[in-house]
């Protein structure tokens, strides 16, 4: 292990070591536990240069720094990535189209959809029975359908049972075994069981139909209600024309193919493609909890140095005014934290999403704010973070520092690697740590 005496013969010495990154200087200190107890004649140094608590305190703090600038520039409007960008799906009125995301929305922009008509499947029933009666039940029912050549036919004398529900359970069970795009059912109505046969999919392509004494004699022969396709017209914001669709189904596809639909009923409904409040407004939290972590971390190290002390002082003032984060749903409590009602947010949002937009990410915003604090903090000084652990106290003048060619000062700072030639050799000082 080097003395004072050679650290200070390597320190007049330039070498390709002084070039190195100066978190790799940290690290190596970070992983050392054992205490510099090295003494030479000249120096007489017996002081632990940086324990294993410090080490640690220096990475934590390097960390909460780093997640808080990070969950701010989330949202800052100089970042490209940033939350706001990410676009979602909205319908004016659910209970006439809902709509969601099929693939990465691209423009914000709205589509005013009329739907005069719904796609439907054909239902056929028959007349009502007496479930527990044994009624004769006799003829032919025959049921045609384009998805069979040929037709469904199904001799009803053949067909036995205890009573009428069971009697009807069989002939449902003899359709359904065709699969023939038609499904057959017993269901009740006021206390009369009847038979319903119903296409399988919605379009007028999926019509069937039902012919034969027992349907005529049962009324199974007339449609209920009619295959037909939906019919709904579409207009995208900033054009002139209107274009009609038909769909067999009721889930359709707008805006190339990159929303999902579904028709519900008929009338008029807006469907807008715009900012995806919820991730912003998650966005927001993480920031908040991000920055209030952080200050509960600064407060339960206040005891460690100056630079801790100056750091929550600039963090405890409000990033931005209080009325403007009244505005994003923010308030500040007594403790210097933050709190986010994600209720009142979504109210700002939806009424004023432009003025909601420009206090979180716009210049001097919200997550401006917070970036800078996070920024500055990244800057302070090792030394003055730890001034009163760093070293001992014998020993933790900035006189000492320098005697020693050593300064944690860069540590954090923009130029750190300039800070680290002042060692001119980082070798001697990993050599020192073993």
């Amino acid at each position: 292990m080097f003395g004072y005496n050679s650290i200070g013969s390597s320190l007049n010495s330039v070498g390709w070591y002084s070039q190195m990154n100066n978190m790799k200087l940290i690290q190596a200190l970070s992983k050392n536990n054992r205490s510099v107890s090295s003494v030479s004649s000249t120096g007489g140094l017996r002081s632990k240069l940086l324990n294993a608590d410090s080490a640690d305190f220096l990475k934590s703090y390097q960390n909460k720094m780093t997640d808080m600038m990070s969950k701010a520039n989330a949202l800052r409007s100089s970042n490209s990535q940033n939350a706001l960008g990410n676009l979602s799906v909205r319908s004016s009125d659910s209970s006439k189209i809902t709509v969601q995301a099929k693939y990465a929305l691209k423009e914000k922009t709205s589509y005013a959809v009329n739907v005069k008509r719904l796609a439907t499947e054909q239902m056929n029933f028959t007349k009502g029975f007496d479930g527990k009666k044994n009624d004769k039940m006799s003829g032919q029912l025959t049921i045609s359908t384009n998805y069979r050549a040929s037709a469904i036919n199904i001799n009803i004398d053949s067909i036995t049972g205890a009573n009428n529900e069971e009697k009807l359970q069989k002939i449902a069970d003899e359709v359904n075994r065709y699969k023939a795009g038609v499904s057959a059912t017993v269901i009740d109505n006021d206390g009369k069981k009847m038979l319903a046969i119903y296409s399988d999919e919605t379009g007028a392509g999926n019509a069937f139909n039902v012919s034969g004494s027992f349907a005529e004699q049962t009324g199974l022969d007339k449609a209920e209600q009619t295959a037909g396709d939906a019919e709904y017209t579409v207009a995208k914001e900033g054009s002139y024309s209107v274009q009609s669709y038909t769909s067999a189904s009721n889930d359709i596809q707008l805006g190339g193919y990159r929303i999902s639909a579904t028709l519900k009923d008929v009338g008029e409904s807006t469907v807008t493609v715009g900012q995806d409040a919820s991730k912003t407004a998650d966005a927001v939290k993480e920031m908040i909890d991000s920055y209030n972590s952080t200050l509960r971390f600064l407060d339960s190290n206040s005891n460690r140095g100056m630079g801790v002390l100056n750091q929550m002082k600039r963090m405890v003032r409000p990033p931005i005014s209080e009325r403007s984060m009244k505005t994003l749903g923010i308030t500040a409590n007594s403790d210097g934290t933050l709190s986010f009602d994600r209720t009142a947010f979504n109210k700002s949002m939806a009424k004023r999403p432009s003025l909601v937009n420009s206090l979180i990410s716009g210049p001097n915003g919200l997550a401006d704010g917070i970036y800078d604090d996070a920024k500055r903090g990244m800057n302070v000084s090792s030394a003055s973070l730890t001034s009163g652990s760093l070293m001992d106290s014998r020993y933790s003048g900035a006189s000492y520092m320098q005697s020693m060619g050593l300064s944690f000062g860069g540590t954090y700072s923009r130029s750190g690697i300039l800070s680290m030639l002042n060692l001119n050799s980082v070798g001697a000082l990993m050599n020192f740590y073993g």
